[in-house]
């Protein structure tokens, strides 16, 4: 599980990662090649819907990377204490 968890942190970084990098792309598109008065401005805004939901999504990763890493410790510290008890 803390393997599962530290999998999910890395996901999470590197689409963060392209997340930049594709806003950067289409800052220049709409900067430089997509400059209309209305289609352009209409896409940069549902890039800008869309990313925002892509960053709901990723803090959904956090929860979930969050919760195996606390689970997987809770397990192994009952474990801990089960094999201490036994031993009695």
């Amino acid at each position: 599980m803390h393997a599962a968890g530290a999998r999910l942190t890395a996901g999470q970084a590197t689409i963060e990662g392209e997340l930049a990098g594709l806003q950067g792309v289409i800052d220049a598109l709409v900067r430089e090649g997509f400059s209309t008065d209305s289609a352009g401005p209409a896409f940069e805004q549902a890039y800008t819907e869309f990313t925002r939901g892509v960053r709901q999504v990723l803090e959904g990763l956090t929860g979930m990377s969050r919760y195996l890493t606390a689970a997987a410790t809770t397990f192994s510290d009952a474990d801990a204490q089960l094999a201490t008890a036994i031993r009695r």
